[in-house]
């Protein structure tokens, strides 16, 4: 920033930017942690001597284009598989971008009101960016796609503290560094409060240390399941056609099978990897009922599902476990479906879409936290895109997870960093519930993940394989499970609260001058 108190507008945008590339290199596919705890600061600094209406503006440009830094990849999508043209897919990515924009620039706005009437924003600041992304997460069906704290996901020993308040608590951390760093760039002579911040990460490394040795041993006296996790790499436009349906399936049971000095049981496929109807009888059906006993192994495993219902068919995301002597098990249907991917959302209001996009699904949801039940414990399913979510995977638990299992068909997403996105937001949950997690995606990035949320084996993008190995079934709730999910919503008690104290204090001051006076 110029030295001037009253910087043009043209440097205040290029920090909003800068800000904005900085948090798009500190979350994957880049990586760059360490950017994320300095990067809100030229926003933050940008922001000095606004009002709220340039500053809401502002904030609204640092959205747009964090969002497009993250997101970009939804356009790809949508022209490829959905057939509609580059420009159609641009405004669609640009409107969904403009909403999520809203929410940093109404943080913006007001972060700069209260500035301009001589109030510390390193509280309301955190707070209040935290609690907003709770509320993205469940406005308008929800979208919780790398809030800020993702960016301390490559340093196992500060994703601990996630057993207390979640990814949420990890958030306000960084928010706290960002913002006090701004602060005594703003406010010479105001370093002290670094020190509280240092006392701060402190803390949170020597908790995670502690944690960490902790849960390996834990880890080592808990029962375990031998798993493995099967990548087909089935490329997207040939998955549906029938004629490959046949050498799919041989590739899935040729990878399940393969020889090695751990023998699976339990094995996992990914989201669809079986594209037919497994309810009807059908060759295929048959197949796939055969093969547990030929493994002599638990098979979990996705496929379309249909129920017939007075109103007609209706639709499911579903995932399916089979008993290694070949019976069915139980199903579990996705609770969260993909708004204008698996379902039209306020269909009634927007019936054009499905002439738009005849490529959207029409599936409909089922209950959150089912459970599916295998000798060994329970075995929480999250579909797809079910792991960007913390209260799914709390759901399974509460219903007697010992263990996480992510069926998702990332190929859509081609080598764009969507794939490491979603990967880094189940090492969250694994750590949040302290349960392991096993991650079979179509093209990958396939993983075995420990309860400590450390990858113990990982299959990259374009690769067919297997993972095979040991993960422990975890039993005790977490802090996080029985309470400690509500930080996040309580943030906007708290940045109520940080907001009104102070001008509370300026008020009793002015009375006792007055009746000093």
């Amino acid at each position: 920033m110029p030295s001037s108190k009253n910087p043009p507008l043209l440097w205040r945008s290029a920090a909003a930017l800068a800000s904005a590339g900085l948090v798009v290199l500190a979350l994957p596919k880049f990586g760059l942690w360490p950017l994320g705890l300095v990067a809100l600061v030229p926003l933050r600094l940008a922001l000095a001597g606004l009002s709220f209406g340039p500053a809401f503006w502002l904030g609204g440009l640092y959205g747009l284009a964090s969002g497009f830094g993250l997101l970009y990849w939804i356009a790809n999508v949508i022209s490829h598989y959905g057939g509609l043209s580059g420009l159609a897919a641009g405004l669609i990515v640009l409107g969904l971008v403009s909403l999520l924009s809203l929410w940093p620039a109404l943080w913006s706005g007001l972060i700069a009101s209260l500035s301009q009437r001589g109030r510390s924003a390193i509280l309301f600041g955190a707070f209040f960016w935290v609690g907003l992304e709770w509320i993205r997460s469940w406005f308008l069906s929800g979208f919780p796609w790398e809030d800020l704290g993702y960016v301390l996901t490559p340093w196992p020993v500060l994703v601990q503290m996630a057993d207390l308040g979640g990814v949420g608590l990890a958030g306000l951390l960084v928010l706290a560094t960002n913002l006090s760093l701004a602060e005594a760039i703003l406010k010479p002579g105001r370093w002290r409060r670094l020190a509280v911040l240092a006392l701060a990460w402190a803390a949170a490394w020597g908790y995670g240390a502690w944690q960490l040795d902790r849960t390996a041993e834990l880890a080592r006296t808990a029962p375990r399941v031998a798993v493995r996790v099967v990548q087909g790499n089935i490329d997207q436009t040939r998955k549906w056609d029938q004629r490959f349906r046949e050498e799919s399936l041989d590739r899935y049971e040729r990878l399940s099978q393969v020889p090695g000095p751990l023998k699976p049981e339990l094995v996992v496929w990914p989201e669809t990897a079986a594209p037919f109807f497994f309810e009807d009888d059908s060759p295929e059906r048959g197949r796939l009922l055969g093969l547990p006993g030929r493994l002599g192994a638990w098979l979990l495993f996705g496929a379309p599902a249909y129920q017939n219902r007075p109103g007609g068919l209706t639709y499911y995301n579903r995932a399916w476990l089979l008993s290694p002597s070949g019976q069915s098990a139980g199903h579990m249907d996705k609770a969260h479906l993909v708004p204008f991917g698996e379902y039209v959302p306020l269909k009634r209001f927007l019936p054009f879409l499905e002439t738009l996009v005849p490529q959207i699904g029409q599936y409909s949801p089922g209950p959150p936290g089912q459970l599916l039940r295998a000798s060994f414990g329970g075995i929480g399913v999250l579909v797809c895109y079910e792991s960007i979510f913390p209260e799914l995977a709390r759901a399974h638990v509460l219903a007697g997870a010992g263990l996480l299992a992510n069926l998702t068909n990332d190929s859509w997403f081609g080598r764009s960093s969507a794939p490491y996105q979603h990967l880094s937001m189940l090492v969250w949950r694994a750590v949040e519930t302290r349960r392991a997690a096993a991650r079979a995606a179509q093209t990958g990035v396939s993983a075995l993940i420990g309860p400590d949320g450390r990858l113990i084996d990982s299959l990259d993008l374009g690769r067919e394989g297997q993972l095979t190995g040991h993960l422990p079934l975890g039993s005790k709730m977490t802090i996080y499970v029985r309470g400690g999910y509500l930080l996040s919503p309580a943030c906007l008690i708290l940045a109520g609260l940080a907001a009104w104290r102070p001008a509370r204090r300026r008020r009793d001051d002015f009375g006792r001058r007055e009746r000093t006076a």
